[in-house]
């Protein structure tokens, strides 16, 4: 048995890591306490966790954060300092060349030669990976079949939009039929149209039984992927799947407060419980609130009794349901893209949906308005930032708040919790 699932195992959940939640499945990727310090600097700080086969497995962090170095040392080319690592049955660490074998790696930035065609790209890269005959042109035609570019093999490459580009690097990177994929940010600069025709992509490998990590900084891409591990200064401080961690992290109810400033807000809300956290948000703040105030009307009366001018025409139906970016994954727009999804009717239409959007914001209901909102992984991952920001400088501060609140000026004090003094623990303890 591989030593990463043994500690795994330790923690009761082998393969997702101490903060995930589920404990079955074939895992493809395991990881146990893996570490990477560069002299003094700690890159990778003891990080564990497990992806399932056939899982998309979302490894989110800000720049630095340690994301591409633990891909790397997964990847074969980076030593780790100290841990445990097994990628698709190999020891990374005893057979790092053997580990290249069975994993399809693609970066951010584009690495296929720019003046050959999609074809010739596609058959110099097989010949790389030692594919010749018949298994090559099989393999080259279920490549252009996956990436959407049967029309396009004998186009130049530097001639395809970004995002065919990428399904391109991505087609690429399957020709010797990987177990595992690490995505690099794969649609970094890509279009919200190719980065929903990609996505659709990765989740039809998925559902081949391969295991995909991807790292984002489109969070709201991160809601494809089946879990989530958030990195902070190279320790891997939450992993759950994208509902789970916005339960844990940002509980409670969200509403929007539009026409009312935030420093007016934290006077109104001075001293009081019920608020658990507050964030601006576009033209809004993002009121977080506990169940006394989850009810528009409540939270409307409370504000009047406290001299905010909320009209009695102020409250809003359901939340928008609306990210910009698709996430629900069976709802496929049947949209070919042609590398100009910036269409002058795409233009003229989300201009006049922003213009209305931004007049409704600005002038409602002589200004002031509740709408219900949702948590996203965007509030999950600032939470977890500002939390580990606080605990930095301050081990004690935020010691009496129940997970997810957040203390700030316009807080009062909130009742002790054991879950919040271990929900911040540094993964692996």
């Amino acid at each position: 048995m591989c030593a990463a699932t043994e500690t795994l195992r330790h923690h009761g959940q082998e393969g997702s890591g101490p903060l995930g939640a589920d404990s079955s499945g074939d895992y493809l990727i395991e990881v146990g306490s893996l570490t990477k310090r560069f002299g003094s600097f700690t890159a990778v700080d003891r990080v564990t966790f497990g992806v399932r086969r056939g899982e998309v497995f979302g490894y989110l962090g800000a720049n630095g954060a340690g994301k591409t170095t633990t891909i790397r040392m997964l990847c074969g080319l980076l030593q780790p300092t100290q841990g445990e690592a097994r990628v698709a049955g190999v020891d990374v660490l005893r057979e790092p060349g053997r580990v290249k074998t069975q994993i399809g790696y693609m970066s951010q930035k584009f690495s296929l030669y720019q003046d050959l065609t999609v074809l010739e790209n596609l058959k110099f890269f097989a010949g790389v990976y030692g594919i010749t005959g018949k298994t090559a042109r099989i393999r080259i035609s279920k490549a252009l079949d996956l990436s959407g570019l049967e029309g396009e093999s004998g186009r130049l490459t530097r001639s395809l939009p970004g995002g065919m580009r990428q399904r391109l690097a991505l087609g690429s990177a399957l020709l010797h039929e990987p177990r595992v994929l690490f995505l690099d940010e794969p649609t970094a600069g890509v279009d919200p149209v190719s980065r929903r025709s990609f996505w659709r992509v990765i989740r039809r490998l998925a559902s081949e039984g391969k295991s995909l990590l991807v790292t984002t900084h489109h969070l709201d891409e991160a809601e494809y992927c089946q879990r989530v591990g958030l990195m902070v200064d190279g320790r891997l401080v939450a992993l759950d799947s994208p509902e789970g961690l916005k339960a844990t992290h940002v509980p409670g109810v969200m509403h929007s407060v539009f026409g009312v400033s935030q420093a007016e807000l934290e006077r109104v809300f001075e001293g009081e419980p019920a608020l658990w956290g507050m964030k601006p948000f576009g033209l809004a703040v993002h009121l977080r609130v506990a169940p006394a105030l989850s009810d528009p009307e409540d939270l409307a009366r409370f504000l009047r009794a406290r001299g905010v001018q909320v009209p009695r025409g102020a409250l809003r139906g359901p939340p928008h349901g609306s990210r910009d970016f698709e996430t629900a994954g069976p709802r496929e727009s049947g949209h070919k893209e042609t590398g100009a999804c910036d269409t002058g009717d795409t233009r003229e239409s989300g201009a006049r949906e922003s213009g209305a959007r931004e007049s409704d914001a600005r002038e409602p209901y002589g200004g002031v308005r509740i709408e219900p909102a949702e948590a996203s992984l965007e509030d999950v991952f600032l939470e977890l930032v500002q939390r580990e920001s606080r605990q930095a400088k301050d081990p004690h501060r935020g010691e009496g708040l129940t997970p997810g609140q957040t203390p700030h000026p316009g807080a009062g004090p909130r009742p002790a919790s054991r879950a919040s003094r271990t929900s911040g623990r540094r993964e692996g303890s």
